[in-house]
């Protein structure tokens, strides 16, 4: 019995997200082409043991996946962007990010994952059961994600937000009755044009 589930990203077809927050420009300035004026992020699934790519190595995580949607004045997807991230660590563990900036889908559409990692994905009992341990070790991480987009008109769009994920909370369900339960929140985002 495998103790993960597969490792597979979210994409458009996904199932319906568990939790949605969002946030749009009130004065949208006129200029020559699309740019972000609403951000939507969705909470594609609730806290679990699964396989993630973390930073090009398969990982067993505990965690969830979030999706970013970025739509413009008409509220077409964007997708003449560029995106950068940094997460700033509020309270808890160090945060593991990535430094390459990314590019929207078709769907103006990026993700994030924010989630306990116990490291590459065990090959043996012995394996498993040390992964199971770090898991169920007190875990909380607060942080504050900035993305900053950057279309290909020059403007620049900054959205942030804080979220947490955490073990400390007695009343969250167990994972596959061998890990104590994580909550996630996430709070409203911010969206703003910088430039």
């Amino acid at each position: 019995m495998q103790f993960f589930s597969s490792n597979q990203q979210p994409t458009a077809g996904s199932p319906n997200p568990v939790s949605t927050q969002r946030a749009t420009l009130d004065n949208v300035p006129m200029c020559g082409g699309p740019i972000p004026t609403t951000v939507v992020v969705d909470q594609m699934n609730v806290p679990d043991a699964r396989t993630r790519d973390v930073n090009g190595t398969p990982s067993l995580v505990v965690g969830v996946d979030l999706r970013f949607t970025f739509l413009d004045q008409q509220g077409r997807p964007v997708t003449n962007a560029v995106v950068g991230e940094t997460v700033e660590n509020l309270e808890g563990r160090r945060v593991t990010q990535s430094t390459e900036p990314t590019f929207l889908t078709p769907e103006g559409q990026g993700g994030d994952l924010i989630s306990n990692n116990s490291g590459p994905v065990p090959s043996s009992r012995e394996q498993l059961d040390r992964a199971v341990a770090t898991f169920n070790q007190d875990f909380t991480t607060r942080q504050r994600l900035t993305l900053t987009l950057v279309t290909d008109s020059g403007v620049t769009v900054r959205v942030t937000q804080e979220r947490t994920l955490t073990n400390m909370d007695r009343s969250a369900p167990t994972i596959q009755e061998r890990v104590k339960g994580y909550r996630f929140t996430m709070g409203k985002p911010r969206i703003e044009i910088v430039k």
